[in-house]
């Protein structure tokens, strides 16, 4: 048999050209739909492991332990001295404050976790004589050498909690000076990252509350009964997860004879 060939005129090869396009054109959109569609389960992948492995997606509890040396406590009191007709502003610091406290995945204190302390044998003003008296008649510092705060709930917490910006606070718990123990409310704001905390609180109490003696010495005439303690703090931050307890697999029964 003698082959037959085809003659290709101008119109068989436009034909030809078109389909060999739209072949090629087919193709080519069914790779990009293939990568498109593996790109997007990976990276759906890559966000799911993200939130799984967030710490606001799991429970636990964020621990905030405060830095040796860089935070301060501080007391400010107006009092009345010699030779001078108005008030004036007294300032006693120390830089001895320690402490940890532990939020739970509610934005509620761990109160048997938590306790913050300051060193009163330290605390020091601009005038000796002050803080001989203040150390020995007011605070009783051989006997009560420190004053701690004990927090029993947090106000103001977003949730879950951030992990960059600032967040403003009120902290309530038990604050004992002496053997002296009362209910306070410092207010306050921090500035959080992922890994620390700093900022500032301050609250307001007075010494008839606490049964202290007002100061009387040196050119010290007598004080307001009423001051502010303020706490300028820095903390590291950590999350601790919440380990969840195995479950235990129920073996299934056997089925009864009959």
């Amino acid at each position: 048999m003698v082959p037959r060939f085809v003659r290709l005129t101008p119109t068989l090869l436009l034909a030809l050209s078109i389909t060999a396009t739209l072949a090629a054109a087919t193709l080519q959109a069914g790779q990009g739909r293939a990568e498109s569609q593996q790109v997007n389960s990976t990276a759906s992948g890559s966000r799911a492991d993200l939130i799984a492995s967030s710490p606001a997606a799991q429970p636990g509890l964020t621990r905030l332990t405060l830095t040796p040396g860089a935070s301060e406590a501080r007391f400010r009191v107006r009092e009345s001295l010699v030779g001078i007709g108005f008030p004036v502003e007294a300032v006693g610091t120390t830089k001895e404050v320690s402490g940890t406290i532990v939020i739970d995945e509610s934005g509620g204190v761990v109160s048997d976790q938590s306790r913050v302390e300051v060193g009163l044998t330290t605390l020091t003003s601009d005038e000796r004589l002050r803080d001989t008296f203040i150390r020995i008649a007011t605070l009783q510092v051989n006997r009560f050498p420190n004053a701690s705060f004990t927090p029993t709930e947090i106000r103001g917490l977003s949730l879950p909690l951030p992990v960059e910006g600032t967040v403003p606070f009120e902290i309530i718990g038990g604050l004992t000076v002496r053997d002296q123990t009362r209910q306070v409310t410092w207010t306050g704001s921090a500035q959080v990252t992922a890994s620390n905390v700093s900022g500032n609180a301050t609250t307001r109490i007075s010494f008839s509350q606490f049964d202290m003696e007002t100061p009387r010495a040196g050119p010290v005439l007598g004080v307001e009964n009423e001051f502010a303690l303020e706490l300028s703090f820095a903390a590291s931050r950590e999350f601790i997860p919440v380990e969840t307890a195995p479950q235990v697999e129920t073996p299934l029964s056997e089925p009864e004879e009959s």
